[in-house]
């Protein structure tokens, strides 16, 4: 499987120690440390650029945008040396030789405040600063910086990606004329912020919708539904953070749980409406930067009344295959 390389062409240059300055660096400079001293002794010049390719699933032209570039280098002792940010896919900064934890963050807020690799571990990073086309990436390097360097640091995604191919309606003994109309679809209990250490700090969508979440977890069909007869392609791409949580629940009172693909729609026997209610699709530990894809959902009969029943009955059976997100290469699937 590819994945995204970051390579930094470290060259030493007429090198000079840049002063603190108040105002975000364009390229880089040495980081001030808290007791207002900064590092000492022999500079490397780092130029960080980013290589992207296209992805083979969804919006690839979006999905590859760079709106930022941010680079922090850290000292073994965890404390912040140098940072550079640039609006474009290079950053120059300047950093002291010797062993060092160097990031690299595209498409993220601002870190230029972070002073220690424990607080940029407790950073939050929330689906509200993120659009298609600023998907976050991230990547981490140990390495030892010493004369030239030619490095290359691998980037990947903070977000998962889910995918729903086709729906479709195979109705049970009983239904002469079975068809859904799709009014929602989102993403329920889905991680809305989550810090680099992976500890969740809120939800999005907690047992049911609202659409005062980002508009990354949910498409509307309203006014007008999307009726689905028979078998019809929806190929509708939703993101969210990763949700590690390990068990599940149907209960109505709120508790973590796995993140849930849940459609509303109503139910019809020809013209006549039987029910409008939820098909709730489960999907487990959801990880970062790989896509979770549902090539059919067949439905079987009318919805539940909340979307966090168990809807296990509702379908005929569905499997969600689990790809690396450039290569689409399957890794696992679960039914």
């Amino acid at each position: 499987m590819k994945k995204k390389n970051i390579f930094l062409l470290a060259a030493l240059a007429g090198l000079m120690l840049l002063g603190c300055n108040k105002t975000r660096p364009v390229n880089g400079t040495i980081a001030p440390l808290e007791t207002g001293s900064t590092p000492s002794g022999p500079l490397s010049q780092l130029i960080v650029r980013v290589s992207t390719t296209h992805t083979k699933t969804g919006i690839a032209v979006e999905e590859e945008a760079i709106s930022n570039l941010q680079v922090l280098v850290f000292g073994t002792d965890g404390k912040l040396e140098a940072y550079g940010y640039n609006e474009d896919s290079e950053v120059s900064l300047a950093c002291t030789m010797g062993s060092k934890i160097i990031f690299a963050f595209v498409n993220t807020p601002s870190l230029e405040s972070v002073r220690d690799t424990v607080q940029l571990y407790n950073t939050p990073f929330s689906m509200s600063d993120i659009s298609e086309g600023t998907l976050p990436m991230k990547g981490r390097l140990k390495t030892t910086i010493s004369g030239n360097n030619n490095l290359s640091i691998v980037v990947e995604r903070m977000v998962c990606k889910i995918i729903l191919r086709n729906v479709s309606v195979a109705a049970l003994s009983g239904y002469s004329d079975a068809r859904i109309e799709i009014d929602t679809i989102h993403l329920a209990n889905a991680v809305n912020t989550i810090n680099m250490n992976g500890i969740i700090r809120d939800w999005a969508n907690p047992l049911c919708f609202s659409d005062g979440c980002s508009p990354l977890l949910y498409d509307l069909y309203q006014p007008v539904p999307l009726s689905i007869v028979g078998t019809q392609a929806v190929d509708k791409v939703y993101y969210a953070m990763p949700n590690p949580t390990e068990s599940d629940s149907f209960s109505d009172e709120w508790s973590p749980r796995y993140t849930r693909l849940v459609l509303h729609a109503q139910f019809y026997d020809g013209e006549y409406l039987i029910r409008s209610g939820y098909y709730p699709i489960p999907i487990a530990g959801l990880k970062a930067n790989n896509c979770y894809i549902i090539e059919s959902y067949s439905i079987t009969r009318p919805g539940l009344e909340q979307p966090y029943e168990d809807g296990s009955k509702l379908t005929e059976g569905i499997t969600i295959r689990v790809a690396d997100w450039e290569e689409n290469e399957p890794i696992v699937e679960s039914l």
